[in-house]
């Protein structure tokens, strides 16, 4: 145990009546003089402040010396085993503080590994982004596109062997068509030379008087004929000639709406058509004892709606005679629609009344 220290109060001071102080003269000095006079109060206590202030500076270097040495010892034999076995017996695995620590310890360690990782992974990443980039340009130019190239090369090759394998056996199916075709036409010449032959003999034994041609069968035949030659312009003019409505009719029927009348500049004048349709007009109305099929009526009705579409009432070439034929044209329709009339082509008929009004301003 350490050495009680002495307390550091201050020790008992004497009355306050001075001593007398005795000399410091030498012995025969002092017989030969008289004694000093005493010394005054004020002196007595800064003497004895001064005393105090040595004992306590005296007294606090004792301590600071003796202290630690007492208590350095006692510290190290009893207080530092204490306390070691103490916080071993706290991190023993089976304690709750261990426990713990070891929780937090743990979870501090895998965060921070992880965080490691993250950052270690950024890290490589940002570094290897622009090498993998040069390696996959450089493998797309030197290997992928070369690749891609030849398979492509390889693949037309491929088609077109196919294309011109597939034309090559249509071209022998097509000429083994056409010689058919000519055997055939052949042997029909060869029929129609035996049965001139047989004509001639019989013409030559008996004569007989020429049948004059029909003129509405020769004229449909030029129609025709024309038509076939993608001629519609002189087809048309041909049909509107004579003045045959019916001959006009067989002329439109025969004939492309779409490639006479469509686009931005239709195959036929403006003279013409007012011509066109004054005669479809006028053929909408059967004449007495006659009966017209359906399709007719009907084609009829379709052409007049076009032309009535693609007229132009204003042209200086048909504005004298137009708003005339537009007024029969009118007249004519609402002739059709008097009495039992089909619902359907009464209202073809209505339709191509509200055209006919509206462009001639009726």
């Amino acid at each position: 145990a350490p050495e009680p220290v002495p307390s550091a109060a201050p020790e008992p001071v004497p009355s306050a009546a001075p001593e007398p102080v005795p000399s410091t003269a030498p012995s025969a000095v002092s017989s030969a003089t008289t004694s000093p006079p005493p010394v005054a109060a004020v002196d007595t206590e800064a003497l004895l402040r001064k005393l105090l202030e040595e004992h306590d500076r005296r007294r606090d270097a004792k301590l600071t010396q003796e202290l630690p040495k007492a208590l350095l010892g006692p510290l190290q034999s009893a207080l530092v085993p204490a306390v070691t076995q103490s916080v071993a017996r706290s991190l023993d695995d089976k304690t709750p503080l261990a426990k713990t620590l070891r929780d937090a310890v743990g979870r501090q360690v895998r965060e921070t590994l992880r965080a490691e990782a993250r950052t270690a992974a950024e890290t490589a990443v940002a570094a290897a982004t622009e090498t993998v980039s040069r390696v996959f340009e450089r493998t797309l130019r030197d290997s992928l596109l070369p690749a891609y190239q030849e398979a492509s090369r390889q693949m037309f090759q491929q088609l077109g062997e196919h294309l011109d394998d597939g034309l090559r056996r249509a071209t022998a199916d097509h000429a083994e068509q056409v010689r058919e075709l000519r055997e055939e036409l052949k042997g029909v010449t060869d029929l129609v030379a035996e049965l001139s032959r047989t004509l001639g003999a019989r013409t030559s034994a008996e004569p007989v008087a020429p049948v004059p041609p029909d003129p509405a069968a020769v004229a449909r035949e030029e129609v025709a004929g024309l038509l076939a030659r993608g001629l519609e312009a002189p087809a048309f003019a041909r049909a509107l000639r004579g003045g045959d409505a019916d001959l006009a009719l067989f002329c439109c029927r025969r004939a492309d709406v779409a490639r006479t009348l469509h686009g931005d500049q239709p195959v036929l004048s403006q003279g013409v058509l007012l011509c066109l349709l004054q005669r479809l007009g006028a053929a909408l109305l059967p004449k007495p004892g006659e009966t017209r099929e359906g399709g007719e009526t009907e084609a009829c009705l379709a052409w007049l709606q076009e032309i009535a579409l693609t007229l132009d009432p204003q042209d200086t070439t048909i504005a004298p005679h137009a708003r005339k034929v537009l007024g029969q044209l009118i007249k004519n329709v609402n002739a059709c629609m008097v009495g039992n009339v089909n619902p359907a082509r009464k209202r073809s008929l209505q339709m191509l009344l509200q055209v006919i009004r509206g462009i001639g301003g009726l």
